[in-house]
């Protein structure tokens, strides 16, 4: 697991909210790829529940596939 560096003035962590969402559908796996192939050091997720106990991440209710409103 990575570990985060102790803190101290210098420190500056680069996070990416939803992945590279400008690029790709947000929380895809396609953004979350793109953003540590950018050397992205965290990212920021919408993690939920389904009706069926199965995790997705989306930002939105109802949930957003693929980039498009259901």
């Amino acid at each position: 697991m990575f570990k985060l560096p102790e803190p101290d003035d210098d420190l500056v962590i680069l996070s990416a909210h939803r992945g590279s969402w400008e690029i790709y559908p947000e929380n895809s796996a396609y953004a979350l790829q793109d953003a540590w192939n950018s050397q992205i050091e965290s990212v920021e997720v919408d993690a939920r529940f389904t009706a069926d106990k199965e995790v997705v991440l989306s930002h939105g209710n109802p949930p957003i596939l693929n980039g498009a409103q259901q």
